[in-house]
């Protein structure tokens, strides 16, 4: 969906809600306003500001994508640094793993077979 940034409609209703949001805020004791409803018209009054002037707007969009090249980066760190080897460290430390190996030394264990009897396969319906 393409954005096209700066049209009128944009512009008056970040003015509304800027406009909202201020008078909640000087408000707010008098009509009982919970500040999560004050924080909600806030973001709403920036996002539609930022969306209603197109050099903001452009500039915005380059910090997104820098953002999301960083925050991927970051986030597969984490994951390769700290989940992947604490992962390992629970399997090996398991009591899968502690298990004695089958053949050559593999971690493959065989499935435990025993003969049905009528009362368990009556019980499964």
């Amino acid at each position: 969906m393409d954005v096209v940034p700066g049209q009128l409609w944009q512009r008056v209703l970040a003015v509304l809600f800027a406009a909202a949001w201020a008078v909640l805020y000087l408000e707010q004791a008098a009509l009982g306003v919970p500040g999560l409803v004050l924080l909600l018209v806030g973001m709403v009054a920036l996002m539609l500001s930022i969306l209603a002037i197109p050099p903001v707007y452009a500039k915005w969009m380059a910090f997104a994508v820098w953002l999301s090249v960083w925050a991927t980066r970051v986030i597969f760190t984490v994951i390769f640094l700290v989940v992947v080897p604490f992962t390992w460290l629970f399997y090996m430390l398991s009591r899968r793993a502690r298990r004695q190996a089958g053949p050559d030394d593999s971690l493959w264990i065989e499935k435990r077979t025993h003969d049905r009897s009528v009362d368990e396969l009556e019980r499964m319906g």
